[in-house]
């Protein structure tokens, strides 16, 4: 009970204080610290281990689908045809809504967004939608909406870790570009705000839920570097948000890794040919991965829809822990997203699995963690205290954050 009670006083506390805009690294490293002494972290995104806890961003995978926002029921229109019913075949890629994801255990958010110019309602944020293309472009549900949506759900689920992209966008001009990019940071302002955003570099699971800092926000790396050109009162939120591609290596830099299963090749070996796999690996912050099986086989594939694609690639989908294993061995790493079209439960129960390798090679075997989890609190009079080795790295780990 000593362990709950304080880990709740230590959340409170950090919820206050960043409130009140007091971000006094000592503070912060004092609040870490007392999470990694009472081991009373809960586990992240539904994993029952609490070690997920002293996992790093970098260290962790989370479940994803591709085109989020392309779901059945999201009413995917035509703009061009007055707005009229998009077919599902290749304009939708996900037959689930955004809080059904949710409950299924999506985690990260794929989103296109267009500006639609032609529409004639005069707010900006209500001119950004989900966009997806496939020789012609469909719209979808607002932005703010799913926003708007992701945030209700994280205020009921408060354990809980997302990652957000948006990555492609369609604008007809710099103008509209400029527009677009406004209207996105006004959308998260209003929708997530700025006190849910995690802009640590790379920080413990452990942090991001004390600090009450769920949240990381990836923005398409041309629309990031436009914020400058947005209006005093909203360029703070620059801090906040990540570019999609690293800004020393993202020219001519896929952000993701597209595993072709084709089934010619295992998923591994078509993984280690990448030419963007080493850099990503040495750059990148987080490594999303995304099975995809139209582009390997694209004359067959003419003739299916993204669902029967989708159902083509499921049984390559557990290929993906041979992949994190090679990435750990050899780079330290881990697949980051796996992302899918027609998220399913496979999906899922790979991403367990995978954060399963997770703790096992970052945490107990690299670090030497002790399993102190709420769950296992009776694990507290064998292990009364933690390392100051320990605390020492939380206190390194903010201070770091901080000075940057």
């Amino acid at each position: 009970m000593l362990p709950l009670l304080l880990f709740l006083f230590t959340s409170s506390l950090a919820v206050e204080l960043e409130s009140a805009d007091k971000s006094d690294a000592v503070v912060k490293a004092i609040i870490v610290a007392a999470t990694k002494l009472t081991g009373s972290c809960p586990p992240v995104n539904n994993l029952q281990d609490s070690n997920a806890c002293w996992l790093r961003f970098s260290q962790m995978t989370f479940a994803g689908s591709h085109n989020s926002g392309a779901g059945k029921g999201l009413q995917m229109k035509l703009p061009f045809l007055g707005y009229s019913a998009a077919p599902a075949c290749r304009l939708q890629n996900q037959e689930l809504t955004i809080p059904q994801q949710l409950e299924l255990g999506v985690r990260a958010f794929d989103l296109d967004v267009a500006y639609d110019g032609s529409s004639k309602i005069s707010s900006s944020s209500d001119r950004v939608v989900i966009n997806h293309c496939a020789a012609v472009c469909a719209y979808g549900e607002k932005l703010k909406i799913i926003l708007a949506k992701i945030a209700k759900w994280l205020k009921k689920n408060d354990h809980e870790i997302v990652v957000i992209r948006i990555k492609d966008y369609k604008a007809s001009s710099d103008t509209e570009e400029l527009m677009l990019t406004k209207a996105i940071l006004e959308i998260i302002q209003d929708t997530l705000g700025p006190k849910v955003l995690n802009y640590h570099t790379d920080p413990l699971m452990a942090s991001a839920l004390v600090l009450n800092r769920p949240v990381f926000f990836y923005l398409n790396t041309d629309l990031w570097l436009r914020i400058k050109n947005v209006k005093y009162s909203l360029r703070h939120l620059k801090k906040y948000l990540r570019p999609n591609k690293n800004l020393e290596t993202w020219y001519g830099l896929h952000d993701e890794v597209t595993l072709q299963c084709d089934l010619k090749e295992t998923a591994l070996d078509y993984f280690k040919e990448d030419e963007n796999v080493e850099i990503m690996t040495k750059n990148a912050t987080w490594l999303p991965i995304y099975s995809d099986w139209y582009a390997a086989n694209f004359q067959v594939g003419m003739s299916l829809c993204y669902d029967e694609m989708a159902q083509e690639c499921r049984e390559t989908i557990p290929d993906n822990l041979k992949i994190a294993e090679y990435l750990q061995d050899n780079y330290n790493r881990t697949v980051n997203v796996l992302m899918t079209d027609y998220t399913g439960s496979q999906t899922i129960e790979t991403v367990a699995a995978l954060n399963k390798l997770n703790i096992q090679h970052f945490v107990v075997k690299k670090q030497g963690h002790l399993d102190l989890g709420i769950a296992h609190s009776h694990h507290m009079s064998k292990y009364p205290f933690v390392p100051r080795s320990r605390r020492k790295r939380a206190t390194e780990e903010v201070d770091r954050d901080e000075n940057k």
